[in-house]
């Protein structure tokens, strides 16, 4: 049977069925329509890089989590609170 979007649906071709009509792999109306819906899903798996909004958003708090770790180790080590004093040299 015909896709309820597809431009065929309402073909003159009875053959297949009298109240809907079946789309054919031969049918250039399907086939440009069919590769114009597919182009559409590429682009938009392509602009959407994560698979959905919540796993977007549980990658950033990762990411985040990360960062600020990180920064927390650099101020620590620049304050000299790693169990040692600092052995910059006084000028």
């Amino acid at each position: 049977m015909a896709y309820r979007d597809c431009p065929c649906l309402n073909c003159k071709d009875r053959s297949h069925g009298l109240k809907r009509v079946a789309c054919q792999t031969g049918c250039e109306k399907y086939l440009s329509w069919k590769a114009k819906e597919q182009e559409l899903r590429r682009r938009e798996k392509e602009s959407r890089p994560y698979y959905s909004n919540v796993r977007k958003a549980i990658i950033r708090n990762r990411q985040m989590k990360r960062k600020s770790g990180r920064q927390q180790i650099i101020n620590r080590n620049r304050r000299g609170e790693r169990g040692q004093e600092r052995t910059d040299p006084i000028l």
